[in-house]
């Protein structure tokens, strides 16, 4: 223990301000640093703009968007509109035709423990199944399901390269 005691005591203690800082990334360099390629700071002026007298310009540069991710958002959001217009045609036509004369029945209560003690996934259908106008909407949503993944598998299933072939 003694001979640990010494060499503990002889070790030169780790001094932090000798350590290399670790630099954080900038989202956006500065134009000057933009324009030459070479790494930027988040402080403005930056100090490679001050060593080379460019600080009444150093400012941070505007970057372009990703213009692909944008126009397949749009493509999306494009195809969804009129599917989205379909579905509200329909339930604003069966919410017209229900009758509110009777109550609603109360939901029977949900058992998740004693089906997932037989091994059986608990699932619930938010909506009986319903003769949908469309092909797209032919089975109940789950409640496992988002809305947003049943339109993307409604939107792969349509334009799958098997759909074409049929």
């Amino acid at each position: 223990m003694t001979q640990l005691a010494s060499i503990a005591s002889s070790a030169p203690a780790l001094d932090i301000s000798k350590l290399p800082r670790k630099r954080k990334q900038v989202k956006n360099a500065c134009v000057n640093c933009q324009k030459a390629c070479k790494k930027c700071e988040i402080v403005r002026p930056c100090p490679r703009c001050v060593k080379y007298g460019l600080s009444d310009s150093c400012s941070d540069s505007m970057r372009k968007e990703r213009k692909k991710r944008m126009l397949i958002i749009i493509a999306f959001l494009a195809y969804l509109l009129p599917l989205l217009h379909e579905l509200l045609r329909y339930i604003s036509a069966s919410v017209s035709r229900v009758r509110y004369t009777h109550p609603l029945p109360p939901l029977p209560p949900r058992t998740q423990h004693s089906a997932q003690e037989k091994g059986i996934e608990a699932r619930t259908p938010l909506v009986p199944a319903l003769s949908w106008p469309s092909a797209l909407f032919t089975r109940p949503l789950e409640t496992s399901e988002s809305f947003l993944s049943f339109a993307v598998n409604a939107h792969h299933e349509r334009f799958s390269h098997r759909a074409l072939l049929q």
